[in-house]
Parts: structure tokens; C-alpha cells; sequence
């Protein structure tokens, strides 16, 4: 054997989550130099004129948004590795999508939308994984359709409960055909799929779900979202019905 060809016991596969780091790292670094440099233009006591401003304060928005990415990225590189939630807490997947109003309702109003839960009284749908990750992908999810609503459209999310699966629609009228559609993201996967679509998707899926789209771009377009139940849904407390909260 040439001395080439000899393994080498120092050299082994990274991990997902330590090629995650390496990566997000990597892409960090220049960033965190930025930041530094833009820290000491704003902290300059020059008077600047207001087109400097406002590019200074473009370039800082820029940077928290790129920051963002990378961290979402990570994540992404993470769950394609390995698709299964860091925890295994219970969820009540009722008072899960009562926690994402008040956030839904604060991004909503930039376009006048109302955001609306309904679910039928009798059902507890109980899932096992992560909640707060799965809420930030619900809550991304959310976001998106009323990104692409018509404005003033409400957002409509419902809950209802089949045989041992658990099923949650996120509906907004989206107004006439040709524009850009829920439905279109989610039908040019994976290559056109956005990043945190294609991060909410994976979350979805590592809590036993699948999430689909319906529409084709034409009104009223609606993400669905399936989740398998580990145990039969159990009925709920009091039994009054679910309202939306004020």
C-alpha cells in the first residue's frame, strides 16, 4: 500500500449539526465584520445628509435580514440531515394555533388582514416533537399566505380531526389567476421552493406531517397540513366551542 493510501484516523465525516455550524460560521464571518464597520459609521457624530442615512440604515436592515438567512439555513442543513425534532414534549395542537394569533394578527395588520381559528369543540389533537419550532414554521406559514393575499383578505385557519390524523388549513383569498400563488411555490419543489417554506416544510415533516398546497394560483388558496397522531384525539375540556379571541 502507498503511503498515500494509508486511512488516515484523523480525517472523518462531520456531522449534520457540525457542518450546519462550519457553514453558517463560515458565512457569518464576513458578516460580523460588517456589522462592526456600520456600528462605527453610526456611532460617527458627523452630520450626514439624509440620503446617507438612509442608506446606512438600508445597509443595517440588509445585514439583520442576511443574518437571518444564514441562520435559517443552518437549520435547514440540519433537518435534511436529520428529520427529527431536537425535543419530544407533548403539543396540544389546539392551543398551539391559539398561541399563533396574537404574532399572526401583529403581521397581518400591514395589510389589513384578520386572522380567524376555528376548530370543533370535541377535539384535542396531540402531537410529540418541539413546540416552539413547529409554531415558528405554523407561524411562517401564516405569514406567507398573507404575503401573498389580497389585501384586507382575512386569514381563515382551521382545524379538524380524521381517523388517528389531525388536519390544519391556513386559507386566504388570493384574488385573480396570474399572480404569484401559495399554490406556485409549493408546486415548483424543491428547486423554486423559498428557504423558509422549504425550512417549514421540513419541520412539518419531522412532526409526522406533509403539507400541500391547493389553488393553482386562482382565489381562494389554501396550505394544508396533515399530521399523523401517535393515539386516538381525546375529547376536550369543558367542550365549548373555540372561538376566535378578541
Amino acid at each position: 500500500m502507498e503511503p498515500s493510501d494509508a486511512p488516515d484516523a484523523a480525517v472523518r465525516r462531520l456531522s449534520a449539526e457540525e457542518f450546519s455550524s462550519l457553514v453558517a460560521h463560515e458565512l457569518r464571518n464576513p458578516l460580523n465584520a460588517l456589522s462592526g464597520w456600520l456600528h462605527l459609521l453610526g456611532s460617527d457624530p458627523s452630520v450626514r445628509s439624509e440620503p446617507a442615512q438612509r442608506a446606512l440604515g438600508g445597509a443595517r436592515r440588509a445585514l439583520e435580514q442576511q443574518l437571518a438567512t444564514i441562520d435559517l439555513l443552518a437549520r435547514v442543513l440540519h433537518l435534511r440531515a436529520d428529520p427529527h425534532p431536537a425535543r419530544s414534549d407533548p403539543i396540544d395542537l389546539g392551543e398551539l394555533l391559539i398561541e399563533l394569533l396574537e404574532p399572526l394578527r401583529v403581521t397581518g395588520r400591514a395589510g389589513a388582514h384578520e386572522v380567524a381559528l376555528e376548530r370543533p369543540a370535541a377535539i384535542v389533537p396531540m402531537l410529540a416533537g418541539d413546540p416552539a419550532e413547529l409554531r415558528s414554521a405554523l407561524q411562517a406559514l401564516g405569514a406567507y399566505a398573507m404575503r401573498h393575499g389580497t389585501p384586507g383578505a382575512p386569514l381563515q385557519i382551521g382545524l379538524a380531526s380524521e381517523d388517528r390524523a389531525a388536519r390544519v388549513r391556513l386559507y386566504i383569498d388570493e384574488g385573480e389567476a396570474g399572480r404569484t400563488s401559495i399554490w406556485h411555490a409549493f408546486g415548483s419543489r424543491p428547486a423554486r421552493l423559498p428557504l423558509e417554506l422549504l425550512h417549514a416544510e421540513l419541520v412539518v415533516e419531522a412532526h409526522g406531517g406533509t403539507l400541500s398546497a391547493s389553488g393553482a394560483g386562482r382565489t381562494g388558496d389554501a396550505i394544508d397540513i396533515r399530521f399523523r397522531l401517535p393515539g386516538r384525539t381525546g375529547p376536550a375540556a369543558g367542550g365549548a366551542p373555540l372561538e376566535p379571541s378578541p
